[in-house]
């Protein structure tokens, strides 16, 4: 039995053609993704889990992020410290996800220590980033410019990138008008 691909799939004679599936507000049943903030965990499992999630863990976070030398690696590509980088080439994204996090903590429960700690590490961000957009502390400090790209599969760059939009997109990301990540513009435009 030969299986068609699904180019050549077709209809009462009709071909069809693939096309993404895209939610449209004429569609006969629409559904359309919740907006950020319209949906509330209000009891349960869930609500004690991001109730501890806020008030331990993402703190706890922080303070494994400094002792694990993934805030170091950003000081040295910062030029704030110096030394060698820590631990693997994917240390950065760490970060990103623990920023996402907060993020998502601060649209549910806004914190004033929270963001003190957000506005911290964005500036931390800011300043490892290179004046071109790049963006990866490890791979800053290990390879420098001429490094940049040459080991797409194993350096993790695209890796880290993509946890960075993430947490620049995550809703709350903008907590008190000091968005995680503006760099995350410019490192995209610098994906090939």
């Amino acid at each position: 039995m030969t299986v068609p691909s699904p180019a050549s799939l077709s209809t009462g004679g009709t071909p069809c053609r693939a096309q993404p599936v895209l939610p449209s507000s004429h569609a006969t049943t629409a559904i359309q993704p919740l907006r950020a903030g319209d949906a509330h965990i209000t009891g349960g499992f869930w609500s004690v889990r991001q109730e501890r999630n806020g008030s331990a863990a993402i703190r706890q976070a922080y303070d494994l992020l400094e002792s694990a030398g993934n805030f170091r690696n950003l000081r040295i590509a910062a030029g704030i410290e110096t030394g060698e980088a820590t631990g693997p080439i994917f240390m950065d994204s760490d970060i990103y996800k623990w920023l996402e996090a907060v993020a998502f903590e601060f649209g549910r429960s806004p914190s004033e220590d929270l963001l003190v700690m957000q506005r911290e590490v964005t500036t931390l961000i800011a300043a490892a980033q290179s004046e071109d957009g790049y963006l990866d502390s490890v791979q800053q400090i290990r390879g420098g410019v001429a490094g940049r790209y040459t080991d797409l599969p194993w350096s993790h760059e695209h890796y880290c990138a993509g946890h960075l939009f993430q947490a620049a997109a995550a809703p709350g990301g903008g907590a008190g008008g000091a968005g995680p990540l503006d760099g995350g513009g410019e490192r995209a435009g610098r994906l090939r």
